[in-house]
C-alpha cells in the first residue's frame, strides 16, 4: 500500500469491523469501502497490487475479485498491468460520480419506499424510448417477460413476480441507446433497488393494488405492440417491484 501509515491503518480498521458480514455481502463491502477510500484521494493514486489489497482486506481472491469487478463497472478505479501497475484511483464520469453517491445512500437512510419512488417515476420514460423502433424479437421477448409476469401475479407467486419483474425491466433496459441518459440513470435506479432486495421479503401486490398493478402490465404490453405509450393512463403509485422488509 502507498498510503501514509495513518490514513492506511485507519482505513484497514474501519473495513476490518465490517467484513464480518455473511460471505455473499463481503464482496460489496469491500467495493464499499475501497470506493470510500478511493473518493478521499487524488485521481491517479495508487491504492496497491490485487495481491496486496486482497491480502488486507482478509477475503477470499474470488470474493475480492468480484469486489474489484464492482469497483470498475462503476468507474472507481483502473487496473495497471506490468511493471508499475496497480489498482489506481480513476477518474469518474458525471454519472458515475452520481452512482457512487446514490448507491452509498442506500446505506445511510434511504428507504426501500424512496426507491420505488424513483422506480416509479423513470418507468414511463424508459418504456417510452424502449418501444420506439422495436426489433420484432426484441419485441416477442418483453411480451414474454410481461406475460409471466401476469401469470406470476395471477398464481400469487412473490419470488416469481419479483424475478420477472427484474426481467423485464432489464429487458426494456437492454433495447436502450448506451448513450440514453435516461438509461443511465434507470440502470443506477436498478442497482439500487436490487441492493435493497436481499433484506426484502417479495410479496404479491395486495387485492386493493391488484387491479392497478396488472393494469399496468396490460399497458406495457399494449406499449410494445404499437410501438408508443400514447394514450396509455398510467395508475398512480404502483410500485414496479412490491417487496416489504423481511421479519426480525
Amino acid at each position: 500500500m502507498t498510503l501514509p501509515d495513518g490514513e492506511d491503518t485507519a482505513w484497514e480498521r474501519k473495513l476490518w469491523q465490517r467484513i464480518t458480514a455473511p460471505p455473499k455481502q463481503r464482496a460489496e463491502l469491500v467495493s464499499e469501502q475501497i470506493a470510500e477510500l478511493a473518493k478521499s484521494l487524488p485521481v491517479g493514486r495508487r491504492l496497491g497490487s490485487k495481491e496486496e489489497l486482497q491480502r488486507r482486506t482478509g477475503v477470499s481472491v474470488g470474493t475480492f475479485n468480484e469486489a474489484l469487478r464492482l469497483l470498475q463497472s462503476k468507474g472507481v478505479v483502473t487496473v495497471r498491468r506490468g511493471p508499475g501497475g496497480g489498482i489506481f484511483v480513476a477518474e469518474q464520469s458525471p454519472l458515475d460520480r452520481l452512482r457512487t453517491e446514490v448507491v452509498g445512500n442506500v446505506h445511510h437512510g434511504m428507504s426501500a419506499r424512496d426507491i420505488d419512488d424513483i422506480q416509479t417515476a423513470l418507468f414511463p420514460l424508459v418504456l417510452e424510448r424502449a418501444v420506439k423502433g422495436l426489433t420484432a424479437v426484441d419485441g416477442a421477448r418483453l411480451l414474454e417477460y410481461v406475460d409471466e409476469a401476469t401469470k406470476a401475479g395471477e398464481q400469487r407467486d412473490a419470488e416469481l413476480l419479483r424475478s420477472t419483474c427484474v426481467s423485464l425491466y432489464r429487458g426494456l433496459l437492454d433495447v436502450l441507446d448506451p448513450s440514453d441518459v435516461v438509461r443511465s440513470f434507470a440502470q443506477i435506479a436498478l442497482e439500487l433497488e436490487l441492493t435493497t432486495l436481499d433484506d426484502q421479503e417479495p410479496i404479491v401486490p395486495p387485492e386493493s393494488e391488484f387491479e392497478a398493478y396488472s393494469a399496468v402490465l396490460d399497458a406495457v404490453a399494449e406499449a410494445i405492440r404499437s410501438g408508443s405509450v400514447e394514450g396509455q393512463r398510467w395508475p398512480d403509485r404502483v410500485r414496479f417491484f412490491v417487496h416489504r422488509s423481511k421479519p426480525v
